[in-house]
């Protein structure tokens, strides 16, 4: 079963949910700034309720803004994560 995990997404209940302070500020610490549209998020169910989706499972797809979600910002490929098959002279 995979599923979506939406970050913080702008829709009808935030308003009529939280203070007008608290709206206002909504989804304002994403990394992109803002808060997500629905007909940003929507494709992932699409995606996910699909054919194109048939070789998936256990996935969660995460429209957030760019939050990394597991608190690990993977590393750029570079020769630091291979160095077991390094040279003598490049290992440090």
């Amino acid at each position: 079963m995979s599923g979506v995990a939406p970050g913080p997404i702008w829709t009808p209940l935030i308003p009529a949910s939280y203070p007008p302070e608290k709206t206002e500020k909504h989804g304002t610490n994403a990394p992109m700034g803002r808060p997500g549209q629905p007909d940003e998020v929507a494709p992932c169910y699409i995606f996910l309720a699909s054919q194109d989706a048939s070789y998936m499972s256990g996935q969660i797809l995460h429209p957030d803004g760019g939050t990394v979600v597991n608190g690990y910002r993977r590393q750029p490929m570079t020769a630091v994560r291979f160095r077991a098959n390094l040279p003598d002279e490049l290992e440090s």
